[in-house]
C-alpha cells in the first residue's frame, strides 16, 4: 500500500469520526441525565467503583483532546465536520449548568 498524504488524511478522518461518534453515543443514552450524576440516580454502582460519573465532563474532556487534532483541512470532510459541530452544539445546549459552574474550575 502506498502511503500518501491523502491516505493519511482519510485514515485520520475515519479515526476522528469514530471518536466523535463514541462521544456522541455517550450523550444519547437514555439513562444519562445531565442534571445529576449516576450516583444520585442509583446507577453509581454500575461503573465499578461506585463513583459518580459526570458525562458532560467526560465528553468535554474528550473534545479537549480531539479539538487540537482536527485541522481546517480535516473540517473539509463533510461527515467529520457535521459530526463535530452537531456534538459541540448539542453539548452547549444540554450542559449549560455544567459550563457555567464547573467549566471555569476545570479549565
Amino acid at each position: 500500500m502506498i502511503i500518501s498524504p491523502q491516505n493519511i488524511y482519510n485514515k485520520t478522518c475515519r479515526d476522528l469520526r469514530a471518536l466523535l461518534k463514541l462521544l456522541t453515543h455517550l450523550t444519547q443514552r437514555d439513562l444519562i441525565d445531565f442534571g445529576s450524576t449516576e450516583e444520585e440516580t442509583g446507577a453509581g454502582a454500575a461503573n465499578g467503583a461506585g463513583q459518580a460519573v459526570d458525562v458532560a465532563q467526560l465528553v468535554f474532556l474528550g473534545l479537549d483532546i480531539l479539538i487540537p487534532l482536527i485541522s481546517l483541512e480535516l473540517l473539509g470532510y463533510p461527515k467529520l465536520c457535521l459530526l463535530y459541530f452537531q456534538l459541540l452544539a448539542y453539548m452547549m445546549e444540554v450542559s449549560k449548568p455544567w459550563l457555567i459552574y464547573k467549566a471555569p474550575l476545570w479549565c
